[in-house]
């Protein structure tokens, strides 16, 4: 080979960073909304910010997946063709401590800093959480951490407050309140307290 030609090739893989390299995002307000981070790469850049292009796993036209990190997460960072002045974001990864509560191999996590969406692979359930304790849940159950549910079957509707329930179906409603009583309406009769009152 030339030794022109070697010196060629060194100077170009000496400017060219291959591979991926951790860095820290510094701002996620990117003003033209595609999702671009701030970032810093210290072992190729120093203290120098500068903003990477997203790599996501599905984009187009007013579709995408567009889930960006608060600034101090840890970012994976490439260069286009290895060149430094085209950065690419390309994922993350959690400091120690930083890896969101309960998530496990059977249990996938999404957690933003007010939601938690949690995919149960033993259960089969789909969890929906707000950081105001209510939930909802994919088997049709609606539950808030106060003990309140929503219960939606083929066949019925079912509120209920321990000790309170109230269920209503095709054959009637069934109102109940703990030790206070009971009240169950069907198309024949309306019966109060299992039958102590009944009119029919």
């Amino acid at each position: 080979m030339e030794p022109d030609l070697v010196d060629e090739i060194a100077t170009f893989l000496r400017n060219r960073f291959f591979g991926k390299y951790r860095g820290t995002v510094t701002g996620n307000a990117d003003p033209t909304g595609r999702g671009r981070l701030d970032v810093k790469v210290p072992a190729v850049l120093g203290d120098q910010v500068v903003t990477a292009m997203p790599c996501v796993p599905y984009a187009g036209n007013g579709v995408g997946l567009h889930l960006l990190p608060e600034p101090g997460t840890g970012v994976w960072v490439e260069f286009e063709g290895g060149d430094p002045s085209f950065p690419i974001w390309c994922g993350f990864f959690w400091a120690d401590g930083e890896v969101p509560e309960n998530a496990m191999a059977t249990l996938k996590v999404l957690k933003t800093d007010r939601h938690v969406m949690t995919f149960d692979d033993m259960v089969g359930d789909i969890v929906l959480k707000n950081d105001q304790g209510a939930s909802t849940t994919m088997a049709v159950d609606i539950v808030h951490d106060a003990g309140a549910t929503l219960t939606v079957a083929p066949d019925a509707v079912t509120a209920e407050s321990t000790p309170a329930s109230l269920t209503v179906s095709a054959s009637g409603v069934a109102a109940a309140s703990g030790g206070l009583g009971k009240l169950e309406v069907t198309s024949a009769s309306v019966s109060v307290n299992s039958g102590s009152v009944e009119v029919s």
